[in-house]
């Protein structure tokens, strides 16, 4: 009887420690889970700040590009002027 014992305090220790083993993983796997969605999440906010900050660039690019035509042609225009007047 005493064998049976402890083959059954045994058992149940075996079945506890498997217990708390497979909830040892699960609560690593989630947070695991957890971290990976937090860290695309940062990496999308860094994307679109990184997009946005393209755009603002590209946009201040165009207008500077469009008032240094403007004043190329408004320079041409002058000098036009100028040499048929001579």
């Amino acid at each position: 009887m005493e064998r049976t014992e402890f083959g059954d305090s045994f058992a149940k220790k075996a079945a506890e420690d498997m217990q708390k083993m497979g909830t040892t993983v699960q609560d690593e796997k989630k947070q695991s889970e957890e971290t990976e969605e937090a860290l695309l999440e940062i990496l999308k906010e860094m994307v679109s700040r990184i997009k946005n900050e393209i755009d603002v660039e590209r946009k201040e690019r165009e207008a500077s590009e469009d008032t240094l035509l403007s004043l190329l042609e408004e320079t041409c225009s002058k000098l036009n002027i100028a040499y048929k007047a001579a």
